[in-house]
């Protein structure tokens, strides 16, 4: 049967139960499997034959006395409580009848529990349950081992074995309910408890091993065991008390002098909260401070459970909770829950079972309250003795409190709160203002503005600003963040608001601009951004693309934003480092490219990329002696996707990176069968193009050594190409790297050359082998003499560095006769063949360019 608190939620097909319903279904097993134990093996146990016959009602009174009267012990700083229910649990094994004795210890117990501990109906149903089964097992134990003698070794074995096994179901069920509940154990605190339960089980065992084999021999001895019992008993309460008038005056005093001496308050009431919890054995102690303005700060410094801490946390009242503690009069102290049904729901979502609460006031005001909560140990609880002793203690706080101690602890929550602020609504980098306050702003213009057409909301995103983050670093990234942050602040003035909204991106806030104003100001943010960067010496080139959504293109904050982004993206694909204005139709654009990039993301996953190979032809001998891998895209609804669409896109997300490894892989594969299938093509050559992105990778070196031992190709015949521009940023580093590719025995080409920005001196620096002459130069062979001076000219500079020179873009035959009169060593065009699939490809290698495209192409025989 659940309670009204059991929540059970759906999750999908799933039925989930809360913590309480668990707990709920743990009592009902422990009930079910302790009456399953008795029917089947507890009813069928005869008595033994003992001298005298206990009543159940006799045994019903021990066990109400013993759980109700507990021995505390402290030990090494922490309090235990022993119940000695064994002492009756051990008498019924001896002088009653099973039943009788389950009967004593359920309604026994159960009365203490009511009683005692003002135990809710889950917390009454769960202990009588364990306490049910482990009588039951006590019961069969104690049967198996005692067959003749009960007094005597067997006997006392037995009764051991019995109590024992009820303080191990007794700590495994706690143990487990904690668990079910949702609630963390300690687990040194759980050992550390079991230990001394166990040692005062066999202690308190032996005690009434001794009292039945006095009372076996003669029933009128229990005269001679209830005198110097009744004595100990009130030997004992009288130590307690004397003990706690004697603790009361020190725990005062020491709480005084912590909270005068201390120059910290938190540290001092720290340091009383934890005097406080070891006196009161509580497993959490805590202050609450209140504000004289209703409306003011509320702070609390709290001390558990186990070893969590809290010093100054701002927190936020319930309704019913404030209103109760406000009715409590200045120092007096309440039991909860025996008083304090206002408190009831907010100490429980806490974890509070009980606890001792005392206002502190003054004159009228609420001043604090202080908290003592949840008693350890299974029996003991707070009662109206330990809350005459708590009230001083508190009030005493009061006292303290009052001569400027609690100006203080509000002053210092006061300057939280301004630093909390602070850090809540802006960037720590950059100090700008960060999103949730940036949207705020936005919301508020367009509430007051007059005309929302005067409103223009900028976004600035940097352009390529992850791949600076992984070739130079985060810190040298940071820097630059900064940089560009207090140059969008000196263009825009005071009068309008910033923010960075995230990562590289930047929000601003203009009023009383046009479209055209609002262009303007982009326009000036984006030249500011391009200023380079100096971070520890080094120079850093950083570009921007900026989109522009005006105040009447959305109602929202959120919805401008948006718009702002769309208008970015739009400027970002037609070749970034540009501003954008928002047009409703760009949206169709933008969904289109983030569509394209999501399927981009799965065609890696899905392997969708495929290689078409161009054939690079000897012009001395029209021989095939490379090819030039080139990747396509088979999308599964769209086709085949030009390299055009979606090249630039995988650049900008980095997805880059995973298709340039696959296209190396898939190419040197191929190469190597090739060169094994075909021995006179045993050093063709394989040309794969490289991305910046890859260049800026530090482990793009190891990663090509490892594709090269994987797959076998020779390296002398792997052939990177590379571009001027890609070059051109970080040059050392790129350098440096193919050096080291150089020297593995890899050829390198400059793709497209002339077409960059390359100097004669840069050009000497770089290790490669192959100028590849870009295409523009070989158009006008054979129509233009200035294009034939300029082709004349490229090859004459590849022939004086050394190197060897691909022409590309061949179609016609008048630019084929035009390359062997200048001496140029390869070409590479449609004059030959178009890329081509792996099959047509290989084709050609076995047949032949000129038979296989049925063209008479005039090479030396």
């Amino acid at each position: 049967m659940l309670t009204a608190e059991a929540v059970v939620a759906r999750r999908g097909r799933r039925w989930v139960l809360s913590g309480v319903s668990r707990v709920w279904l743990l009592t009902v097993s422990i009930m079910a499997l302790a009456l399953a134990l008795y029917l089947g093996a507890v009813v069928d146990v005869r008595p033994v034959d003992a001298p005298f016959h206990l009543p159940w009602w006799v045994l019903a009174g021990l066990f109400f006395f013993t759980e109700t009267n507990v021995i505390r012990v402290r030990y090494r700083g922490q309090a235990q409580s022993f119940p000695l229910n064994e002492v009756p649990l051990v008498l019924g094994l001896f002088f009653s009848s099973p039943p009788e004795l389950l009967l004593g210890l359920l309604l026994g117990s159960a009365a203490a529990l009511v009683r005692r501990r003002r135990q809710s109906p889950l917390q009454l149903a769960f202990n009588t349950s364990h306490f049910f089964l482990g009588g039951v097992l006590a019961i069969i134990a104690f049967a198996r081992v005692v067959q003749v003698e009960p007094v005597g070794p067997l006997g006392w074995s037995g009764a051991l074995l019995a109590t024992v096994l009820v303080t191990l179901i007794g700590h495994a069920a706690i143990t487990a309910a904690t668990l079910l509940s949702g609630t963390q154990p300690h687990v040194d605190r759980l050992s550390q408890v079991l230990s001394l339960g166990l040692v005062g089980t066999v202690t308190s065992t032996t005690l009434a091993l001794v009292s039945v084999d006095m009372l076996w021999r003669d029933p009128r001895s229990v005269v001679l065991l209830l005198v110097p019992a009744a004595m100990a008993f009130l030997v004992y309460q009288g130590y307690m008390e004397d003990r706690a008038r004697a603790e009361g005056p020190d725990v005062i005093y020491e709480s005084t002098r912590m909270l005068h001496h201390s120059p910290e308050v938190d540290s001092a009431l720290l340091a009383l909260l934890r005097l406080t919890r070891g006196m009161f054995r509580s497993e959490r102690a805590e202050i609450t401070v209140y504000s004289a303005d209703p409306e003011g700060p509320v702070v609390r410094t709290s001390l558990g459970p186990g070893a969590a801490v809290e010093a100054m946390v701002p927190v936020v009242l319930q309704a019913e909770e404030r209103g109760w503690v406000e009715g409590l009069p200045p120092g007096a102290g309440v039991l909860y829950p025996e008083a304090g049904n206002g408190l009831v729901t907010s100490l429980r979502e806490r974890g509070v079972r009980e606890a001792m609460v005392v206002a502190i006031g003054r004159g009228s005001q609420l001043v604090a309250t202080v908290l003592v909560a949840n008693r350890v140990g299974e029996i003991d609880h707070f009662d109206h003795t330990d809350l005459g002793l708590f009230e001083p203690v508190a009030r005493n706080l009061g006292l303290v409190l009052e001569s400027g101690t609690l100006e203080q602890s509000l002053q210092q929550l006061r300057d939280l709160e301004a630093q909390l602020r602070h850090q809540a609504y802006h960037d720590p980098l950059t100090t700008l203002a960060n999103r949730s306050q940036f949207i705020g702003q936005v919301e508020m213009a367009l509430d007051f503005a007059k005309d929302r057409r005067d409103l223009a909301l900028l976004l600035v995103d940097l352009d390529d600003f992850k791949a600076l983050n992984e070739g130079l670093g985060h810190p040298v990234g940071d820097q630059v963040l900064i940089s560009v942050a207090d140059r969008i602040k000196q263009v825009i003035g005071h009068d309008a608001a910033a923010a960075r909204l995230g990562g590289d991106q930047f929000g601003v806030l203009l009023d009383n601009r046009d479209a055209g104003a609002a262009e303007a100001s982009a326009k000036a943010l984006i030249e500011a951004v391009r200023r380079p960067v100096v971070v520890d010496g080094q120079e850093v080139q950083v570009r921007a693309s900026a989109g522009i959504a005006m105040g009447d293109s959305g109602e929202w904050a959120d919805e401008l934003l948006r718009n702002a982004d769309v208008a970015m993206y739009t400027a970002k694909a037609a070749g970034k480092n540009r501003v954008q204005v928002f047009s409703p139709d760009m949206h169709v654009g933008v969904i289109e490219r983030r569509e394209l990039m999501a399927d981009l993301q799965r065609a890696i996953e899905r392997d969708e990329f495929l290689l078409h190979y161009q054939p690079i032809v000897e012009l001395a001998s029209g021989r095939i002696v490379a090819l030039e891998a080139l990747v396509r895209w088979n999308h599964p609804r769209r086709g085949m996707v030009p390299p055009d669409e979606f090249i630039p896109l995988a650049e900008e997300t980095g997805l880059i990176l995973p298709i340039g490894r696959r296209v190396l892989q898939m190419a040197c594969t191929q190469a190597r069968a090739w060169q094994e299938t075909y021995p006179e093509h045993a050093s063709l050559g394989m040309a794969v193009n490289l991305s910046a992105r890859q260049l800026q990778q530090v482990s793009f070196v190891g990663e090509t050594l490892q594709v090269i031992a994987e797959t076998g190709v020779p390296a002398r015949t792997l052939i990177l190409e590379i571009t001027e521009t890609v070059l051109m940023d970080d040059t050392e580093s790129h350098v440096a790297k193919l050096v080291q590719l150089k020297g593995l025995g890899l050829r390198l080409a400059m793709d497209d050359f002339g077409t960059g920005y390359s100097s004669l001196s840069f050009l000497s620096r770089l290790p490669v082998d192959i100028l590849k002459v870009a295409k523009p130069f070989i158009e006008g062979l054979g129509r233009s003499d200035k294009d034939q001076a300029f082709a004349a000219a490229i090859v004459r500079l590849g022939q004086t560095v050394g190197m060897s020179l691909i022409a590309e873009g061949v179609e016609r035959e008048e630019q084929l006769d035009e390359l062997r009169h200048l001496r140029c060593d390869m070409v590479q065009g449609h004059l030959f063949s178009r890329a081509n699939d792996a099959a047509s490809t290989e084709e050609l290698l076995r047949e032949g360019i000129a038979h296989v495209s049925n063209k008479v192409i005039p090479f030396p025989a």
